[in-house]
């Protein structure tokens, strides 16, 4: 399985997803909300949101193109990339940044790239964004790093104005750069 986690707000989310999406031929399939029924979008019309329950990069080669029923869809096994959309939102109102996703598996089946792909993008990356986090549970106390997590410096600015990230929104473990690689102030609630 190849995964890239990242803490970045949707518009640049969108922009990171949008060049990949073009640099491989890659059309995107939305799901808002409870539809069962997506939508293609070309990388120039593709609009980032929360209201979007599932996203997935689907080459444009690939045989299972027309299929759109979120039900017989088999993403893993037709070499899709699966997008989870994370963005900012606020919680107990303090501004929260939710980790987003982008990740695949080896399909058996079909010829698929998308591993490959991921994990260029991922080299990519950690060329000019920091990587490196710190999860801390709030129930515990236990704090773990986790070097592969990237984040932008507009993510960083949440946490400078008090805002936190978080992988999700009702979750209980807050991130935070590695101490060690940035000057934020200790996690407090």
């Amino acid at each position: 399985m190849a995964r890239i986690e990242i803490f970045a707000p949707l518009d640049e989310l969108k922009r990171i997803i949008v060049d990949f999406a073009m640099e491989h031929r890659l059309q995107i399939l939305v799901y808002s909300g409870t539809s069962n029924r997506g939508v293609y979008q070309s990388p120039d019309d593709f609009i980032a949101s929360k209201k979007m329950s599932e996203v997935f990069l689907v080459p444009e080669d690939n045989p299972k193109i027309r299929t759109v029923n979120y039900d017989k869809i088999q993403p893993p096994e037709w070499g899709w990339i699966s997008v989870t959309l994370g963005g900012l939102t606020r919680v107990e109102k303090k501004p929260t940044l939710i980790l987003s996703e982008l990740s695949c598996e080896k399909a058996p089946k079909i010829m698929s790239h998308c591993q490959r792909w991921l994990a260029t993008l991922q080299r990519k990356l950690k060329k000019v964004l920091p990587s490196g986090v710190q999860g801390y549970v709030m129930d515990s106390g236990i704090t773990r790093d986790y070097k592969s997590i990237l984040y932008t410096n507009s993510a960083l600015a949440i946490i400078s104005d008090l805002g936190c990230w978080k992988q999700f929104r009702l979750g209980n473990v807050f991130f935070r750069p590695i101490p060690s690689t940035s000057s934020i102030a200790p996690i407090t609630t």
